[in-house]
């Protein structure tokens, strides 16, 4: 059974989500019921698989193919995705998550990084085709209630 931090407990109810910002800017995701967030800390796989993108521009979208894991040890990758946006023509941001084999809480919570900066620039976001594991992950954290999800 996963346990509340005193930050959050005031926020906890039945399968609640509780979010905290951290400081290396990545947002843990902790549900506050039924042991969900060990199941989204289970790491399965080899620790040694590192996460790599690849961009890919077209005149007015970047789609970006993520592959291995997205950990908190990834952070620094971050400003990298960020700049990326940085392009003054991108009115589309695209993640594909296709060839990614696992996605941890902090690596969900720099999905919602994303989200926050694309939505400043006033550029569309799409997080497409997680499969496994890191759609299972998505689904259990509601992502899809912020982000624009294409199965």
């Amino acid at each position: 059974m996963a346990h509340c931090t005193p930050w959050c407990s005031q926020f906890c109810g039945e399968r609640a989500m509780c979010a905290a910002s951290c400081l290396s800017m990545a947002v843990w995701l902790h549900y506050c019921s039924g042991g969900a967030a060990e199941a989204l800390s289970a790491a399965p796989g080899n620790s040694e698989d590192v996460m790599e993108f690849q961009e890919r521009t077209t005149p007015d979208a970047i789609t970006v193919q993520i592959s291995g894991r997205w950990e908190f040890t990834d952070h620094d990758c971050l400003a990298d995705l960020v700049a990326l946006m940085a392009q003054p023509e991108t009115r589309r941001f695209v993640l594909d998550l296709s060839d990614l084999q696992f996605i941890d809480s902090a690596g969900l919570g720099m999905l919602l990084i994303l989200q926050d900066e694309t939505e400043t620039r006033n550029i569309g976001f799409v997080v497409r085709k997680p499969q496994g594991d890191v759609k299972n992950s998505i689904e259990l954290a509601r992502i899809g209630d912020i982000i624009n999800i294409e199965y």
